[in-house]
């Protein structure tokens, strides 16, 4: 990813952070989540929507229903905050320590590695038969 893509997704990532707390600033702290979490339904979303389906965990379903309507869009700007996060470097995922490789990653790793080295056996037996 380019400096220039981490440049922006972190200002975009800005943004959404100082519209959500503008929101939410008022009530934050002397009321609870979810009942009183106001203000995000009143951010327009312009972006074109794909309809897919989750699985969720119970409790959050619970936690984001309670909301009431329009749970599904925070749901995606939840999302969306944490894609920039990491588009911008400021969130860092599991995957961007090079000491943690998931499983499925080496072992997809060393499958083609082995892959390979047979393409090159073979193509050194050709050259040589």
């Amino acid at each position: 990813m380019t400096q220039a893509t981490r440049d922006k997704a972190e200002r975009e990532m800005m943004m959404e952070l100082r519209a959500l707390q503008e929101t939410l600033k008022a009530e934050w702290i002397d009321t609870a989540l979810p009942e009183d979490w106001h203000g995000l339904e009143d951010r327009p979303i312009a972006r074109a929507k794909t309809r897919v389906t989750v699985r969720l965990d119970a409790d959050m379903v619970r936690w984001f229903r309670k909301i009431g309507p329009g749970y599904g869009a925070r749901i995606n700007q939840i999302l969306r905050l944490y894609w920039l996060g990491l588009a911008s470097g400021k969130v860092r995922g599991h995957w961007d320590d090079a000491s943690h490789v998931p499983r499925f990653e080496r072992y997809m790793e060393g499958k083609i590695a082995r892959q390979i080295e047979q393409m090159e056996r073979r193509r050194a037996a050709e050259t040589e038969g």
